[in-house]
């Protein structure tokens, strides 16, 4: 079964993105330790400016304006950027709200478990949050058609210290000047300086590590990062929030006994953060630690059960331990706070399939389709369910199709071997289990020997 990190804790194996500094706000119920951190920060005197959320699916929604048109994004606390649908940039760029000139290249983005795929980049001009304005953001296009409108956490921190009530559903913006132009983080990129932070200069906080360190994140110098979190750590060997991010770089750098070290001591120092939990339970199951990550993700749940993703990941590990029934109980969940977990319907699909729920299977893998259409996983468990219904061409279908996305998904050349076998095309058959073997699957091997000779 196809498993791949969530996007919290790392983009890809070689690129991630995490939230900015004052995200601690989320985590931390201990106040006077929150303003104790964020007290050396530059203060700027400003009102307090309320930014109020919208609930729907379970989700937070921001009302913006982006180049004077009205978008309702998503509020995404383990994001650090800003992503919108092709539908959406298509409807901007017909109708004057973004020009030719604002694309300025691609990107690999990832979506909620983890699924690496290339997107567009562009700079929005101007976005608008309750009077508050952005200027000259970078943004990703996300090339799937109903592709939610993401906006990070640390976006917002860049208008200053934050504050955040998820029972009101609300964002106060604490202090700080309350604009934020972008522009200066891209000068002198290709030089790989940090204008905004003072480059690789002796810095004097902890917040200014982390802060630079997190700007070089974003810039997938994860080397870097990590070296400014060691200092940050240095100032204060009891900030979670600094090894909690240093994990996140480690992870991205494949390291992941190191990851799952900072994570534990980010959980030491402050037992109810749900997000380091996270991030190490999926450490777990990419690692066949399933229980390991069941427990991890099962904490992160009890401290936090309305993010869908925690859902969603333990609901997978579920799978992989062969408990259906408890699995299909959490992607249900997952769906619930958010429709918008398209990933869950193909979960959900694999979990009834194995409970023999064959229609239902069936509606929630075409519906996986259907709002990821570029989702290889799905066709393959499509697949493996026309099989079981002996609708040998409809699977052979379903492998190619997920094949062309990944060619290099071995068990879908063993399975479309298998059916080509049952309908008598025995030398494709044998052509497509070797490629599998080729691809590392033993088991194709095994099949070689008998149906090709």
């Amino acid at each position: 079964m196809e498993f791949s990190l969530n996007y919290v804790c790392r983009k890809d194996l070689k690129e991630s993105s995490f939230t900015d500094i004052y995200s601690l706000n989320c985590f931390m119920r201990n106040i006077l330790f929150i303003l104790l951190l964020l007290f050396q920060l530059p203060f700027e005197a400003q009102a307090q400016t309320v930014i109020k959320m919208k609930r729907e699916g379970g989700v937070s929604i921001i009302p913006c304006k982006v180049n004077g048109l009205n978008l309702n994004f998503i509020f995404d606390t383990g994001a650090s950027d800003v992503s919108i649908s092709l539908t959406e940039a298509s409807f901007m760029l017909k109708n004057g709200y973004l020009e030719k000139n604002d694309i300025i290249g691609t990107s690999n983005y990832v979506d909620a478990t983890g699924k690496l795929s290339e997107g567009v980049n562009i700079i929005l001009k101007e976005i608008e949050i309750a009077g508050l304005k952005l200027y000259n953001v970078k943004a990703s296009i996300i090339t799937t058609i109903k592709a939610p409108l993401l906006l990070g956490q640390s976006t917002i921190s860049k208008l200053g210290k934050i504050e955040i009530d998820l029972k009101q559903n609300t964002i106060t913006v604490l202090t700080g000047k309350g604009t934020y132009d972008y522009s200066k983080n891209y000068q002198n990129k290709a030089q790989g300086v940090d204008t905004a932070n003072g480059g690789n200069k002796t810095l004097n906080s902890e917040s200014e590590y982390l802060q630079r360190g997190l700007s070089k994140s974003e810039r997938q110098d994860h080397d870097g990062a990590i070296k400014d979190f060691n200092k940050a750590i240095e100032f204060n060997p009891n900030s979670a929030y600094a090894y909690y991010l240093r994990g996140a770089e480690k992870l991205a750098l494949q390291d992941f006994k190191g990851a799952i070290s900072d994570y534990s001591k980010s959980i030491d120092i402050n037992p109810n953060h749900d997000e380091s939990y996270f991030c190490r339970g999926v450490i777990k199951h990419f690692l066949a630690e399933y229980q390991g990550a069941i427990a991890d993700l099962s904490k992160a749940i009890e401290i936090n059960p309305q993010k869908s993703r925690f859902y969603l990941s333990r609901g997978e590990t579920k799978n992989e331990l062969e408990d259906y029934r408890g699995a299909l109980a959490d992607l249900t969940k997952a769906i619930e706070l958010n429709p918008n977990e398209e990933r869950a319907f193909c979960k959900r699909g694999v979990s009834k399939l194995y409970l023999e729920d064959y229609r239902g299977a069936m509606n929630d893998l075409n519906k996986a389709i259907e709002v990821l259409p570029d989702d290889d996983d799905a066709y393959y468990w499509r697949g493996i369910l026309k099989n079981d219904l002996e609708d040998y061409r409809g699977a052979i279908t379903d492998f190619t199709k997920s094949i062309e996305i990944n060619p290099k998904y071995a068990r879908a050349y063993l399975n479309r071997g298998f059916a080509k076998g049952y309908l008598g095309q025995f030398d494709s058959a044998c052509l497509d289990l070797s490629k599998a073997g080729e691809l590392g699957l033993e088991i194709a091997y095994d099949a070689i020997k008998k149906l090709c000779k």
